[in-house]
């Protein structure tokens, strides 16, 4: 999850006071940097993570 949070930070957008918050990386993109940085995981466990942050795509 850290890693995670880590590689959408400088790819989150939305208004800072608002709760809706999105990211502009596709599922692929994270599930292969993760993937690459040594924590394989999936497009949709990617999603599923997202959501659980309280992000989406």
């Amino acid at each position: 999850m850290a890693a995670l949070e880590v590689l959408i930070r400088p790819r989150e957008v939305g208004d800072p006071v608002s709760p809706l918050r999105w990211t502009t990386a596709s599922l692929r993109d994270l599930s292969r940097e993760l993937t690459d940085a040594g924590h394989p995981v999936g497009a949709p466990v990617i999603g599923g993570l997202l959501r659980a942050m309280g992000s989406s795509l």
